[in-house]
This record gives C-alpha cells, structure tokens and sequence, in this order.
C-alpha cells in the first residue's frame, strides 16, 4: 500500500511540474518572441533595430534579476524559483525633459519606444507579432481613456500601466510565480505608446 502511494504522490508531482511548463511566460520564449517583436516592428518602420541585451544582476535582496538599461528604457525580469519562467516583467519608459524633435535624445527615445512595445508584446502568447501588437494598441487606448492608470489581464499576469510626470511604467506580476505577493512601487507616465514612422 505504501509502495503504491508512493507512485501516486510521484505521479501527481511530475502532473503538477508538467503543468507548471505552461503557467506563465518561460524566459526563454519571451527572449525569442522579443527578437520577432523586433523583426515586426522593423518591417513596418522600415528600421533596423536590433533586439537589446540583458545583463544578469542581483537586487538588493541578492536574488537574480535580468536588466536592460538603454538610454530613456529600463526593465528589469525577475524569474521563479526555477529560474525558467517570468515571476515579474517591469518596463519604463522616460522622456527626456529637455528633449527637442529631431536631437539624440528625441531619437534615443523614439527608439526605447519601439524597444518598449517589443517587449511589451513579448509577454502575450498570441501567435503572430501582428496579434501580439493588439496588446500595445489596447495598452495605449487604455491609458489614454483611464487618465494614466490601465489595468488588466494579459494571460497569468496582472499588468499594471501607469502615466505621470513623463515617465510610462508597465508591469507584469504573477504573484504565484513570485511568492511573495511583491507590490511594485512604480512612477510613470506621460508617454504614448504608439508606433510612429
């Protein structure tokens, strides 16, 4: 009898760590997504951005998180425990106060901007990046309607979209994944995020 619960139990362990493969967004799969994001984007800009890379870091707890600090872009990835599968994607977007059109910054920040909806639409599971896009539209129609303040639900995650004082903040929280039930403390933004040509 023993040996057979034993079975049982090992059974329903790899049932629930099978299951687990397909609970929020591996790493793995947004870096690959992003890279298409990026390819899209550029198809319909006519640019020739390249995806950006992410350094592997450690915040002030000493756990592992993966950054992109590019000009007016940051983000920041913390994984599950696993390190496979995405517990939070935060993403910010700041304009330059003393930016004018047409000056570096303005350029800098026009392409952290394409970079921010790439990795926006990296977190939807949507098949193609053109489904994927829909994410970015409902994102910036929602900021617009709602006075800088968006919420809702993109797959396992809760994504919080916040507008203030030129600075655009999106993020993705999967509290099971993380654990903790971490808060984002988040300022952000003034930014539409829209594709510009």
């Amino acid at each position: 009898m023993r040996k057979l619960l034993a079975l049982v139990l090992l059974l329903c362990a790899l049932c629930g760590a099978a299951a687990a493969d397909d609970f929020g967004q591996s790493y793995i799969e947004f870096q690959t997504l992003y890279a298409e994001n990026i390819n899209f984007i550029n198809q319909n800009t006519g640019r020739f951005l390249l995806p950006l890379d992410f350094s592997g870091e450690f915040d002030s707890e000493g756990e592992r998180i993966y950054v992109i600090s590019s000009g007016a872009l940051s983000v920041e990835i913390k994984l599950d425990d696993l390190a496979e599968q995405i517990a939070y994607c935060h993403i910010a977007l700041t304009a330059p106060a003393d930016m004018s059109y047409g000056d570096s910054k303005h350029n800098d920040f026009t392409v952290s901007g394409y970079h921010s909806y790439a990795l926006l639409m990296a977190m939807s599971k949507a098949e193609t990046a053109f489904d994927r896009y829909k994410l970015v539209e409902e994102v910036n129609a929602g900021i617009a309607e709602n006075a800088g303040l968006y919420e809702t639900q993109v797959g396992d995650y809760r994504l919080k979209c916040l507008s203030a004082n030129g600075t655009a903040t999106m993020r993705f929280e999967n509290e099971l994944l993380m654990g903790t039930g971490l808060e984002a403390e988040t300022e952000s933004a003034d930014v539409e995020i829209t594709v510009h040509e």
